[in-house]
C-alpha cells in the first residue's frame, strides 16, 4: 500500500484547515452541513417571515375585503322608471290591410260587434293603464278580452290569429307586428309624427328603461312585393 510522504500529508492538513477557517470567518456553511434552525427552512417565531402577509398575498384587510366585495357584486339590471306618460300604439297582424283605427273600433271589439276583430289583447302588466288611456272599462268577461305575459307572446298571437287587435308600448314595437294610425295620426311610417310629444295616445305606466324617441326612428321603403332579390329590367 502506498502512502503520501509525511511532509506532504502535513501540508494537505494545513490547507484543509485553512479552507474551513476561511469559510467560518465569511459566515458560510460547508456544503452538506444542516442549516441551523432560524435561518434556512422553517422560520422561527422571532423571524420577520412570520409577520403579517405582504400586500397582495394572504388575507386582505377589512377595507380591502369591502372593496373587493363591492367590485365583485353584479351590476343592477335595468329597472322601470317612475310612472309617467308612455306612448302606446295600436298593432295588428303584419299582413292586415287596416291602416288606422279610433276608440269606436276598440269599443266595438269589446262589445263583440266589430266586423274585423273579435278580441282585444294587451300585455298583462300594462293592461289597466292602457285601458284607462283608451277610456274604456276593464271587461268583466274574457269573451272579447285577453292578456298575455309579454309583448313577444302578443306578437305571436297576432301572427296566428288576425282577428285580434292589440296595443303595446311604442318601445315594444318590432317587425313582427304592424302599427296602425290612431285618430288619423301615425307613430311609425312615412307620414309619422316626428316628436314623441305630438303623439296623442299615452298611458300612465312605469317608465321604460329605454324610452321611445320618435325623432330617432326611420323608415325603409321597398318597391314591389316579389323578386326583391333580383334585378329590375
Amino acid at each position: 500500500m502506498r502512502r503520501l510522504p509525511t511532509p506532504a500529508f502535513v501540508v494537505l492538513v494545513l490547507v484543509a484547515a485553512f479552507a474551513l477557517l476561511s469559510l467560518a470567518v465569511l459566515g458560510g456553511t460547508p456544503a452538506g452541513t444542516p442549516a441551523p434552525v432560524g435561518q434556512a427552512g422553517t422560520a422561527s417565531p422571532s423571524s420577520p417571515a412570520s409577520g403579517p402577509p405582504s400586500s397582495g398575498e394572504g388575507s386582505a384587510g377589512p377595507s380591502e375585503s369591502a372593496a373587493a366585495s363591492s367590485s365583485a357584486s353584479p351590476s343592477a339590471s335595468a329597472t322601470p322608471g317612475p310612472v309617467g306618460a308612455v306612448p302606446i300604439v295600436p298593432v295588428v297582424d303584419f299582413r292586415s290591410t287596416i291602416t288606422g283605427i279610433d276608440v269606436s273600433d276598440v269599443k266595438g271589439v269589446l262589445a263583440g260587434t266589430d266586423s274585423y276583430w273579435d278580441t282585444l289583447e294587451l300585455v298583462k302588466a300594462d293592461a289597466d293603464g292602457i285601458l284607462a288611456a283608451l277610456g274604456v272599462a276593464r271587461p268583466s268577461s274574457s269573451a272579447h278580452f285577453t292578456t298575455v305575459s309579454s309583448a313577444a307572446a302578443l306578437a305571436k298571437d297576432l301572427a296566428a290569429d288576425s282577428s285580434r287587435l292589440a296595443f303595446v308600448r311604442a318601445s315594444q314595437v318590432t317587425p313582427a307586428v304592424r302599427t296602425v294610425a290612431w285618430n288619423g295620426k301615425s307613430l311609425f311610417g312615412v307620414d309619422r309624427v316626428t316628436k314623441t310629444t305630438s303623439w296623442p295616445l299615452v298611458a300612465h305606466l312605469p317608465g321604460d328603461p329605454h324610452p321611445f324617441d320618435a325623432s330617432k326612428t326611420w323608415t325603409i321603403v321597398a318597391g314591389g312585393d316579389i323578386m326583391l332579390d333580383r334585378g329590375v329590367y
